[in-house]
C-alpha cells in the first residue's frame, strides 16, 4: 500500500482553552494536509487537561508532515555510493529532511 504524496503541510493554531473548567490552558489545534488538500492527521493537544505539551504537539505536526521527505531522503541516500565520509550530497539530503521534520527551511 502506498502513502498520500508529498508533500505534507502542517498547519495550526495555538491558544488557551478552559477544557470545560473555569482555568484557561494552553493548546495547539492543528492538521497536516497533502499538497491537494487532502487531510493526512488532525488533533488537538491540551496541556493541563490532558496532560500534554502544545509545543510538542506543534513539533510532532511538523515531523509529521515532514514523513514524505523522510522517507525520500532516506531512499535515495541509500540509493546514492558515497565515496566520502559523508559525502556532500548525502548530507545536503539529510539537512533538508532535518529541516523539514523541525518545521523550517533549510
Amino acid at each position: 500500500m502506498a502513502h498520500t504524496p508529498g508533500p505534507w503541510q502542517a498547519n495550526g493554531v495555538g491558544g488557551t482553552h478552559d477544557g470545560g473548567s473555569n482555568k484557561q490552558h494552553p493548546h495547539f489545534r492543528g492538521d497536516v494536509v497533502a499538497s491537494n488538500g487532502q487531510p493526512i492527521v488532525s488533533f488537538l493537544s491540551l496541556l493541563g487537561v490532558q496532560g500534554e505539551n502544545p509545543k510538542e504537539a506543534e513539533a510532532n505536526a511538523h515531523l509529521i508532515a515532514a514523513a514524505p521527505c523522510l522517507l525520500a531522503a532516506c531512499k535515495e541516500i541509500l540509493a546514492h555510493e558515497c565515496e566520502e565520509k559523508p559525502c556532500l550530497r548525502c548530507a545536503e539530503v539529510a539537512r533538508k529532511a532535518i529541516a523539514a521534520a523541525e518545521g523550517r527551511t533549510p
